[in-house]
């Protein structure tokens, strides 16, 4: 039961940073516009595995599945795009163009190559 109190504790005690103008194009976020949707929807092929020698085992394809079509169409990259759109504009539009949306990849360009100053 000590767990989120620490936690909490931990996280107040971070020093906090004013965010960034611009788009994150570092780390994962420059082969993948939401990393963070992937990796959630790639830990469900556990559950697949785990249900090997289940005589239902193949309905643990069932959890990527719906969870692919969740967080790609309908709660988290639709919102999460929106989003930034309105906050990092022109932006986010480069962003767009050069990095793929789910499916991590090598960018097509660097957007922060192509902007003049």
């Amino acid at each position: 039961m000590s767990v989120p109190p620490t936690a909490g504790g931990v996280a107040a005690a971070m020093p906090t940073a004013p965010p960034e103008p611009g788009v994150m194009e570092r780390g994962l976020w420059r082969y993948s516009r939401h990393p963070n949707y992937f990796f959630e929807w790639l830990h469900w092929f556990t559950y697949v595995l785990l249900a090997v020698g289940s005589p239902l085992w193949w309905l643990a394809w069932s959890g990527p599945l719906v969870m692919y079509l969740f967080l790609r169409y309908l709660s988290g990259v639709p919102f999460t795009e929106k989003q930034a759109l309105r906050s990092r504009g022109e932006d986010y539009r480069d962003y767009q163009r050069s990095t793929p949306m789910f499916f991590p990849w090598f960018p097509r360009t660097s957007p922060s190559q192509d902007r003049t100053p």
